[in-house]
């Protein structure tokens, strides 16, 4: 799979220690304040990370993970 790599930032798969993470900010109510449906059960954070993944796995547009990286002063 995958991955793009610039020196502030990396896109890369979802894994699936993602889904933890990505299911607490989904169920975080400032967070999610902006978006509709307002808060994500964690079955719901699962099926926008497989949904994602098949998107990215057919070539298609989709959801990244990001990993932000220090940057230099």
């Amino acid at each position: 799979m995958l991955t793009l790599e610039t020196s502030p930032l990396t896109l890369r798969p979802w894994l699936n220690s993602d889904r933890a993470p990505f299911a607490a900010i989904n169920a975080d109510a400032e967070v999610r304040q902006y978006y509709y449906p307002s808060l994500l059960a964690a079955e719901e954070t699962d099926e926008l990370i497989d949904e994602a993944a098949k998107q990215l796995a057919g070539k298609a547009s989709a959801s990244w993970p990001s990993n932000g990286k220090p940057m230099a002063r």
